[in-house]
């Protein structure tokens, strides 16, 4: 007998999440214990569906937005969502996650939360928010980063700190003020970005209703 194609599982990430493991690809999705309406089973079952050949099928499971798309560039078959952290307040549930995205043979990493919110009878994606949490998210990453590296090079390297209180005074007044200077040029880059983007978003909107309205007023062409 010819051995059956599996595509339930492509690319195998198995991430416990308060008792629950997921088994995550672009082609499906196990789930091994907990509930599957859960938000964390909705998040895999939602990024399953966005990172798909198909990702409008991600549709059952998010929150229905007007105009929003999955706007993800391009897909590949090692596109994968891996997940972190789970936390609920109320009635939302914010989900570590982050994308590995295979471009071209370049491994792309994308941080965020998840945000769920349970409605109706059910959770569902807010995939607004959860786009708008790439920002916060990718701040916090490269300050653990920061804090991470300077850390292990304390430890690692010695004689690295100054030993004379007086220097050590100084040196923290200089990182100081560098820390203020490089945060007010990243926070300036990413308001503009952010704003450009917005307006990207916007005229997008307003090209589609205007081409819209065109073709609702365009005379109908005569019978020949």
């Amino acid at each position: 007998m010819k051995a059956l194609k599996i595509t339930f599982i492509v690319t195998v990430m198995l991430t416990v999440l308060g008792g629950i493991g997921y088994v995550l690809s672009p082609y499906g999705i196990g789930i091994f214990g907990g509930s599957d309406d859960g938000p964390q089973s909705v998040a895999a079952q939602f990024w399953t569906a966005a990172l798909s050949p198909n990702p409008s099928t991600s549709s059952a499971y998010r929150i229905e937005q007007e105009g929003l798309s999955i706007g993800i560039t391009g897909q590949h078959e090692e596109d994968v969502a891996i997940f972190g952290k789970g936390t609920q307040e109320n009635n939302a549930y914010f989900l570590e996650t982050t994308l590995n995205l295979n471009r071209s043979g370049r491994l792309v990493s994308v941080p965020m939360q998840t945000i769920l919110i349970f409605e109706g009878n059910g959770w569902k994606v807010d995939y607004w928010s959860t786009k708008q949490s790439v920002f916060d998210a990718t701040l916090n990453q490269a300050l653990d980063w920061y804090i991470g590296s300077v850390q292990g090079a304390a430890e690692f390297l010695t004689e690295l700190a100054p030993s004379d209180k007086n220097e050590i005074k100084d040196k923290a007044a200089a990182l100081d003020d560098r820390l203020e200077q490089e945060f007010e040029l990243a926070r300036t880059q990413l308001v503009e970005n952010y704003k450009l983007q917005l307006q990207t978003a916007a005229d997008y909107e307003a090209a589609q209703k205007a081409a819209k309205q065109a073709s609702q007023h365009q005379r109908p062409l005569a019978a020949k």
